[in-house]
Protein backbone atom coordinates (compact mmCIF):
# COMPACT_ATOMS: atom_id res chain seq x y z
CA UNK A 1 0.00 0.00 0.00
CA UNK A 2 1.15 3.26 -0.65
CA UNK A 3 2.19 5.89 1.87
CA UNK A 4 -0.79 8.29 2.47
CA UNK A 5 1.20 10.92 4.65
CA UNK A 6 3.34 10.99 1.19
CA UNK A 7 0.59 12.94 -1.11
CA UNK A 8 -0.14 16.55 -1.47
CA UNK A 9 -3.31 18.20 -0.21
CA UNK A 10 -6.41 17.25 -2.45
CA UNK A 11 -4.91 14.02 -4.07
CA UNK A 12 -7.93 11.93 -5.63
CA UNK A 13 -7.63 8.30 -4.37
CA UNK A 14 -9.56 5.25 -5.15
CA UNK A 15 -10.79 1.90 -3.64
CA UNK A 16 -11.90 -0.91 -5.54
CA UNK A 17 -15.52 -2.21 -4.96
CA UNK A 18 -17.72 -4.78 -6.49
CA UNK A 19 -17.90 -3.14 -10.09
CA UNK A 20 -16.86 0.23 -9.68
CA UNK A 21 -13.81 1.68 -8.40
CA UNK A 22 -15.00 4.24 -5.08
CA UNK A 23 -12.95 7.82 -4.61
CA UNK A 24 -12.48 10.16 -2.44
CA UNK A 25 -10.27 13.53 -1.79
CA UNK A 26 -7.58 13.38 1.26
CA UNK A 27 -7.57 16.62 2.80
CA UNK A 28 -4.38 16.64 4.64
CA UNK A 29 -5.87 16.42 8.37
CA UNK A 30 -5.64 13.64 10.73
CA UNK A 31 -8.01 12.06 13.05
CA UNK A 32 -6.87 9.23 16.02
CA UNK A 33 -3.85 9.70 14.34
CA UNK A 34 -5.00 8.44 11.04
CA UNK A 35 -5.53 10.54 7.77
CA UNK A 36 -9.10 11.84 6.51
CA UNK A 37 -10.76 11.60 3.26
CA UNK A 38 -13.96 13.43 2.35
CA UNK A 39 -16.54 11.19 -0.15
CA UNK A 40 -19.93 10.88 -1.00
CA UNK A 41 -20.88 7.28 -0.08
CA UNK A 42 -23.90 5.13 0.31
CA UNK A 43 -22.70 3.58 3.27
CA UNK A 44 -23.50 7.20 5.36
CA UNK A 45 -25.95 8.41 2.88
CA UNK A 46 -24.11 11.62 2.25
CA UNK A 47 -20.60 13.05 1.96
CA UNK A 48 -18.49 12.71 4.63
CA UNK A 49 -15.15 13.15 6.45
CA UNK A 50 -13.76 9.57 7.46
CA UNK A 51 -10.66 8.03 7.98
CA UNK A 52 -8.36 6.68 5.56
CA UNK A 53 -8.81 2.88 7.16
CA UNK A 54 -12.87 3.56 7.01
CA UNK A 55 -12.80 4.96 3.53
CA UNK A 56 -10.46 1.65 2.41
CA UNK A 57 -12.56 -0.82 3.98
CA UNK A 58 -9.38 -3.03 4.18
CA UNK A 59 -8.87 -2.67 0.65
CA UNK A 60 -5.46 -0.73 -0.87
CA UNK A 61 -5.90 2.81 -2.13
CA UNK A 62 -4.58 3.80 -5.59
CA UNK A 63 -3.48 7.43 -5.98
CA UNK A 64 -6.15 8.86 -8.84
CA UNK A 65 -4.84 12.06 -9.76
CA UNK A 66 -2.50 14.91 -7.76
CA UNK A 67 -3.32 18.07 -7.99
CA UNK A 68 -0.59 20.98 -9.79
CA UNK A 69 -0.22 23.36 -7.55
CA UNK A 70 -1.11 23.30 -3.76
CA UNK A 71 -3.76 26.17 -4.16
CA UNK A 72 -5.29 23.56 -6.64
CA UNK A 73 -5.61 21.12 -3.86
CA UNK A 74 -6.06 23.07 -0.97
CA UNK A 75 -9.29 24.74 -3.39
CA UNK A 76 -10.57 21.42 -3.80
CA UNK A 77 -10.31 20.06 -0.14
CA UNK A 78 -12.43 23.55 0.64
CA UNK A 79 -14.62 23.00 -2.18
CA UNK A 80 -15.27 19.42 -0.62
CA UNK A 81 -16.06 20.73 3.18
CA UNK A 82 -18.48 23.22 1.95
CA UNK A 83 -20.37 19.93 0.73
CA UNK A 84 -20.31 18.08 3.43
CA UNK A 85 -23.75 16.33 4.69
CA UNK A 86 -25.11 16.70 1.03
CA UNK A 87 -26.90 13.24 0.41
CA UNK A 88 -25.71 10.78 -1.46
CA UNK A 89 -27.40 9.67 -5.00
CA UNK A 90 -26.35 7.38 -7.34
CA UNK A 91 -26.91 9.45 -10.14
CA UNK A 92 -27.14 12.93 -9.47
CA UNK A 93 -24.26 13.17 -6.21
CA UNK A 94 -22.22 9.92 -6.20
CA UNK A 95 -18.74 10.36 -5.02
CA UNK A 96 -17.28 11.09 -8.38
CA UNK A 97 -20.11 14.18 -8.75
CA UNK A 98 -18.21 15.04 -5.49
CA UNK A 99 -14.63 14.76 -6.91
CA UNK A 100 -15.04 16.80 -10.25
CA UNK A 101 -17.19 19.49 -8.40
CA UNK A 102 -14.89 20.13 -5.66
CA UNK A 103 -12.22 20.45 -8.53
CA UNK A 104 -14.27 23.06 -10.07
CA UNK A 105 -15.78 20.88 -13.04
CA UNK A 106 -19.26 20.36 -14.34
CA UNK A 107 -20.02 17.24 -11.69
CA UNK A 108 -20.13 14.21 -13.70
CA UNK A 109 -19.85 10.45 -13.23
CA UNK A 110 -17.78 8.89 -15.96
CA UNK A 111 -18.50 5.27 -13.98
CA UNK A 112 -21.95 5.86 -14.32
CA UNK A 113 -22.16 7.34 -17.79
CA UNK A 114 -19.93 3.64 -18.59
CA UNK A 115 -22.62 1.81 -17.21
CA UNK A 116 -25.15 3.46 -18.52
CA UNK A 117 -23.98 3.04 -21.88
CA UNK A 118 -23.08 -0.50 -21.49
CA UNK A 119 -26.44 -0.80 -19.84
CA UNK A 120 -28.33 0.02 -23.34
CA UNK A 121 -26.13 -1.47 -25.36
CA UNK A 122 -26.87 -4.75 -24.31
CA UNK A 123 -30.64 -4.44 -23.81
CA UNK A 124 -30.48 -3.33 -27.31
CA UNK A 125 -28.90 -6.60 -28.72
CA UNK A 126 -30.95 -8.28 -26.32
CA UNK A 127 -34.15 -7.05 -27.62
CA UNK A 128 -32.63 -7.51 -31.42
CA UNK A 129 -32.10 -10.99 -30.57
CA UNK A 130 -35.17 -11.89 -29.00
CA UNK A 131 -37.30 -10.59 -32.24
CA UNK A 132 -34.99 -12.43 -34.73
CA UNK A 133 -36.57 -15.88 -32.77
Amino acid sequence: MANINEFHLGTVISVPKTFIKHVGIVTGNYHQGQPTIISNTPKYGRVVEHTLEDFCGGKEFKVESVPQTYMDGYRAVQKAYSRLGKPYQLTKYNCEHLVTDAFSLKPQSPQLASWSTALLVGTGLLLTLTQKR
